[in-house]
C-alpha cells in the first residue's frame, strides 16, 4: 500500500479510550438491585457489544458484568470476557484491567482461548517485550483488532505517550517495531501527526520529535545551602556520655 492509502486513525488513537455516555437503561440497572442478578447478565453482555461498536467505553458497567461471571460461572461467553478484557488494556495506563482480573476467576481465563491471548499481550507490554506483544496480538489468524476494532491503534497511543516521557527524540528505526508500524508508516504519521499525539511534526527521515514536557527536559540541579564540614563532623560525633543530660536533669 502507498503511504496516501493509510487511515491515520487505523494507524494510532488520537483520542483518550473512555465512557462518554450510558444509556438510562444500563444506569437503572447499575443503581438498583437488577444489578447482582443472573438475568441481568445478558443485557450487560449487549452493552459490551455495543460499546465495541460505538467506541464508548463503560468500565463500570464491565466490571459488574465480570463479577456476575464470578458468581455464575456458567454464564461466561468466552469472547465476551475477551472483549472486556481488550478494552480495560485500551484504557492503559488506567489499571482497569488489573481491576478486573482480581474478579475474575482465573480458570475462566484459561478455558477461553481469546481472554487468555490478551492476558498473554498484556503480560508482554507491561515487561516492554514489544515485538512479541506485536506478534501476539497481530496474529495472522486472528488480530486483536478484529476482537475490538481500534486495538492496536489504543496500544500504540499508550506506547507512544510513554516514550514522550522520557524522549526528545528518537530514531525511526528503533521506535518503528515498538510501535508495531513500519519505517514509512512512521514516517507518514510524523509528517502530520493528528492533534492530540505528543508529537512534533517533523519531515525529518531519521528522527520523530516529541513536543516538550516536564519529564523529557533536562533537569538541572538546584544548589542548595552549603555546610561546613566540621559541623557535619560534629553532628556525627558520638557523644561521650550519652545519659549526661538526664543525670543533670535528675539531680
Amino acid at each position: 500500500n502507498s503511504a496516501r492509502t493509510w487511515n491515520m486513525s487505523d494507524l494510532i488513537a488520537s483520542s483518550e479510550h473512555r465512557l462518554r455516555r450510558r444509556s438510562a437503561e444500563i444506569s437503572r440497572l447499575l443503581q438498583s438491585s437488577e444489578q447482582f442478578k443472573e438475568s441481568s447478565i445478558s443485557t450487560l453482555e449487549s452493552y459490551v457489544e455495543s460499546q465495541v461498536t460505538d467506541k464508548n467505553y463503560d468500565f463500570g458497567a464491565n466490571k459488574q458484568l465480570i463479577k456476575l461471571y464470578q458468581f455464575f460461572p456458567s454464564n461466561c461467553q468466552g469472547e465476551i470476557l475477551a472483549k472486556v478484557l481488550a478494552m480495560a488494556m485500551m484504557a492503559r495506563p488506567a489499571t482497569d484491567l488489573k481491576a478486573l482480573l482480581y474478579m475474575c476467576p482465573e480458570a475462566l481465563i484459561e478455558i477461553n482461548p481469546l481472554a487468555k491471548r490478551v492476558i498473554q499481550c498484556e503480560s508482554l507490554l507491561a515487561a516492554a517485550k514489544f515485538a512479541e506483544f506485536w506478534q501476539q496480538a497481530m496474529n495472522a489468524e486472528e488480530s486483536l483488532d478484529t476482537l475490538i476494532p481500534g486495538f492496536s491503534a489504543s496500544i500504540r497511543r499508550f506506547i507512544l505517550d510513554l516514550l514522550a516521557l522520557t524522549y526528545q527524540s528518537l530514531s525511526i528505526d528503533v521506535c518503528a517495531p515498538i510501535l508495531g508500524l513500519s519505517t514509512d508508516q512512521l514516517r507518514t504519521l510524523t509528517t502530520s501527526p493528528p492533534a492530540g499525539l505528543p508529537l512534533l511534526p517533523s519531515t525529518d527521515p531519521v528522527f520523530i520529535k516529541f513536543i516538550p514536557n516536564q519529564e523529557n527536559q533536562p533537569r538541572h540541579l538546584a544548589a542548595g545551602k552549603s555546610v561546613q564540614l566540621s559541623t557535619l563532623l560534629d553532628l556525627a560525633a558520638p557523644q561521650d556520655d550519652p545519659f549526661h543530660h538526664i543525670s543533670e536533669i535528675s539531680s
